[in-house]
């Protein structure tokens, strides 16, 4: 990959973390995600930004579990604890 490159791939990630994904990234520059994230990583505030973001998303899908699906997961984490 050349130096150009490198820097478009740095400030495509830099302008827009949620539009340019790693893996949207890897596949444009034909890389590895791993690969992109060790050139151009997030900023810790942008990398919590993102994680809270996903947790939200997550948590609107557990909303929608059947209360069977509540106690066989809470089961699961539990034991997971245990390990």
């Amino acid at each position: 990959m050349s130096d150009e490159d490198l820097v478009r791939l740095k400030s495509l990630r830099r302008s827009d973390p949620v539009l340019y994904t790693r893996g949207k990234l890897a596949g444009m520059f034909k890389c590895s995600p791993t690969f992109v994230g060790m050139v151009a990583p997030l900023k810790k505030s942008q990398c919590r930004a993102m994680h809270k973001e996903l947790e939200r998303v997550h948590e609107k899908a557990r909303e929608r579990w059947s209360e069977k699906h509540q106690i066989v997961m809470g089961i699961r984490k539990k034991r997971r604890e245990l390990w």
